[in-house]
Order: structure tokens, then sequence, then C-alpha cells
């Protein structure tokens, strides 16, 4: 689903791990525990490379989360696998009760992806450029620690899991 203010299970957990600094599962789990808890709205739906309209998108029951691991939805009765959303304004309030700041570096990324992907909208060199900018991520004219375009790939290619 590419509806703006949704994002995908997994990339809110990447987020939470690398926040946390912590595992991959205590990360998921604690998703998990939060859509249960009703804190995060989140949706579901067949899992399809076209990504399905948002029409053809369900509510997940907090009891439904509960009950069973949503994301972990493997194939139905069809062969279908199911992709789990869940809101971003949620996600983001959830993250600021629970005192989980991003690292600067991450939120730029996140910020500069919204006004372009690269390499479909904007050359990954402007983009690594920009994500410096806005994080304050250079020494001198040379990339701060962390801050190098190949270190920026990687969180990107990390959210796009």
């Amino acid at each position: 689903m590419d509806e703006p203010g949704w994002l995908t299970f997994y990339t809110a957990a990447l987020e939470i791990e690398q926040r946390l600094r912590g595992s991959q599962a205590e990360a998921q789990a604690k998703l998990r525990q939060a859509c249960a808890d009703q804190k995060i709205r989140s949706m579901k739906a067949p899992y399809d490379d076209s990504q399905l309209p948002f029409e053809f998108w369900t509510w997940i029951a907090p009891g439904e989360c509960r009950s069973r691991e949503v994301d972990y939805g493997g194939p139905d009765r069809d062969g279908c696998r199911i992709e789990v959303m869940i809101n971003e304004d949620d996600f983001r309030h959830w993250l600021k009760q629970q005192g989980i700041a991003p690292s600067p570096r991450d939120a730029a990324v996140v910020k500069v992806l919204k006004a372009g992907r690269p390499p479909n909208k904007i050359s990954w060199k402007e983009f690594c450029d920009r994500v410096r900018d806005d994080a304050d991520g250079w020494v001198g004219d040379r990339p701060a620690f962390g801050f190098s375009d190949k270190q920026i790939r990687r969180v990107v290619k990390a959210l796009d899991k």
C-alpha cells in the first residue's frame, strides 16, 4: 500500500530496532503489543507486488493482534501472504510516549525520502547531501562518521524492507 500516512510493519519495526539498538525480534514484539493495546491502528491485505488499492485493506482487530502475530501471516487457503501496515501518526505518537528518539541521520533520511526517492526522483549524491545538510552530517567538507553515502543507502534499504 502506498497510501500517505501508512508504514509497513517491518519498516516501523526496523525504526524501533535502530532507535533502541536492540534486536529485530524485540522491536517486532513491542510493535505487536502496541497494536494489540490499541495504541497504533493497523490494517492488512493480501500481499501483492503491485500493492493493492486502499479499499482492499481491512482493519486488524485488537483481539486478532493478541491471538496471533498477524505480520507472520503465512499463505492463507488461497496461497496469499498478508502485508500489514500501521498508521504513521499513531506510530510517531507512540514512539514519543516511549521516549524513543530517532537518530538525527535516520530522521533526516525519512524527511528527505518524503521529498523524493532516489534514484527515481533525485540522484543518490543529491539525496545523501540533503540528508547530511538536514542532520548536520558534515565535518568540514567531508561526511561525518555514520553519514557516508554507503551508510545512508543502508538506512534507505533497511526502510524499504
